[in-house]
Parts: structure tokens; C-alpha cells; sequence
């Protein structure tokens, strides 16, 4: 290793020594503040009744964050005040639930043209007004002012359906998933057109895996579903080891908005956060 080299490591390994050494000290001072609370104010183990409250609230909880491209209150955007809008894929055929509920409430459908994740910004100008994308199942959002499916957020929220005994709902989600990646072209950051630029970090596999899991310790085991979600979890891995989500040749990869500027939402007054 020649000099140059051996002082870049040097300085490096001191930096990190220095780090490590204040990320020590602040947590030595984070537990001896937790355990001067902890000798101030002993917790107590919650009792049986107060825990079957607990467990009953997360259990119904599920349902009052659930949502559906087919509902009229799974529809609307609290965070942006253009009238709802909702979107099907490029040549998808308008399935009956929708054409029901455009009966049932003032909502405009109307059909993309092809959209692919590596798309240019040019193409979301054209998809005026912004709206909802459909998906064919029910899902779970990560709290109230949501109405749309989120990527990565998905994936903690299946966790817990799957211990809540919630499969349906949580492979229902994942199927959700493999729906964006055929008709959208990826895992999406959330069903809305402003979000067809990019992705979250990739979970699919996990959340994959996880629904196996679950269902083997039901005493199911279709190996057919398995067989089929392959092909997906395949196509979102190699999405991000190629093109612009690749990290130069550092053998790594990166978060990469093919498109520009923020999210519709983030030019509203975001002060209910």
C-alpha cells in the first residue's frame, strides 16, 4: 500500500474512531437519563384487561386505515383540493366495481397512456389533474390523512397484519404490489401519478417471504402463488441494479427520481402533520 494510500486510511479509521467515540458518550448519556426516569418512575407490567385492550385496539385500528380504489372515501386526497380523479392503467378495461362506483359519487375515471417507471417528467405534465391509481385489492395506509398505498411503509404495516392474523388483507396488499410493477412498471412510491417517477426501497421480497411464512404456519402452501411472485420480486431487484439507480461503479445502488421537482402534496400547507 503505498503512503498516499496508507494516510487516507489513517485519517479515515481516525474519523471513525472519533464517531464512534461521541455516538458512545451520547448513548452512555441517553441510558443514564432513561435510568434516572426509569428510578423515578418504576413502570409496571400493564394488566390482562389493559393489554386485551390494547391487542382489541390495533385488531379494529386495521380497519379504520384500510382503503380501496373502489370506494368513494378511499378516493378523494385530504392534502391536495382538486376533485377526485382516478386512473387505470394503459389499456385495462374498466373493471365493474369501478363503473360502480362512479355511480355512487362524484368521481372522474379516466385511462393513462403508457407509463413506464423510467419515464420522463414531461410525461406526469400530461397527466392533468393528478389523482389516485387503481389497484384491484383493499389495503392498509400508514395513518389518516393517507388514502394511498405506500412502498416501503407497506412492508412494516404487513408485518403486523401477519401477526394480527390478517393473510388476506396482507397478501391482498402484496398482490397490490405485483399489479403496480405489471401496469405501472415498478413498486411504486404510492398509487398517485405524481409518484410514477419513483420508487421506495425494495421490500417486495420480504414481504413476500413474510406472507410464505404465514401461510405455511396455516397449514397452506401454494406453491403456485410462490412460483408467480418470483418473476416480480425478480423484476424490482433488477430494476434497481441497472441505469441511473446504480452508484457509479461502486458496486452499490441509490434512490433515483427519474423525475422532477416535489410531490404535489409538499406545495400544500402540510401544517396538519
Amino acid at each position: 500500500m503505498s503512503n498516499e494510500m496508507q494516510e487516507s486510511w489513517s485519517g479515515t479509521a481516525r474519523r471513525f474512531r472519533i464517531f464512534a467515540t461521541r455516538a458512545t458518550r451520547l448513548t452512555c448519556a441517553i441510558l443514564a437519563i432513561a435510568a434516572a426516569v426509569g428510578q423515578s418512575t418504576p413502570a409496571s407490567p400493564p394488566s390482562e384487561a389493559r393489554f386485551g385492550d390494547i391487542l382489541s385496539y390495533i385488531h379494529t385500528g386495521w380497519d379504520s386505515l384500510t382503503r380501496s380504489t373502489t370506494s368513494c372515501g378511499g378516493i378523494s386526497d385530504p392534502k391536495l383540493s382538486a376533485p377526485p380523479v382516478l386512473y387505470l392503467p394503459a389499456g385495462f378495461s374498466e373493471p365493474d366495481d369501478v363503473k360502480r362506483m362512479q355511480q355512487q359519487c362524484a368521481v372522474r375515471v379516466s385511462t393513462l397512456r403508457t407509463v413506464t417507471h423510467s419515464g420522463a417528467s414531461s410525461n406526469l405534465d400530461e397527466i392533468q389533474p393528478a389523482g389516485l391509481l387503481y389497484l384491484p385489492n383493499k389495503y392498509v395506509v400508514p395513518g389518516g390523512r393517507f388514502n394511498e398505498m405506500y412502498g416501503w411503509d407497506s412492508y412494516f404495516i404487513i408485518r403486523g397484519l401477519l401477526r394480527d392474523e390478517r393473510v388476506d388483507l396482507a397478501r391482498g396488499m402484496v398482490e397490490n404490489f405485483f399489479f403496480e410493477i405489471e401496469h405501472y412498471g415498478a413498486v411504486l412510491n404510492a398509487n398517485r401519478t405524481y409518484y410514477l417517477t419513483r420508487s421506495q426501497p425494495p421490500f417486495l421480497s420480504s414481504m413476500v417471504m413474510a406472507i410464505r411464512e404465514a401461510e405455511k404456519k396455516a397449514g397452506r402452501n401454494d406453491r403456485a402463488w410462490l412460483d408467480r411472485a418470483y418473476g416480480y420480486v425478480k423484476r424490482d431487484h433488477d430494476m434497481w441494479i441497472q441505469g441511473r439507480h446504480l452508484a457509479g461503479n461502486s458496486g452499490l445502488s441509490r434512490y433515483y427520481d427519474f423525475g422532477e421537482g416535489p410531490a404535489m402534496e409538499a406545495l400544500q400547507d402540510n401544517n396538519d402533520i
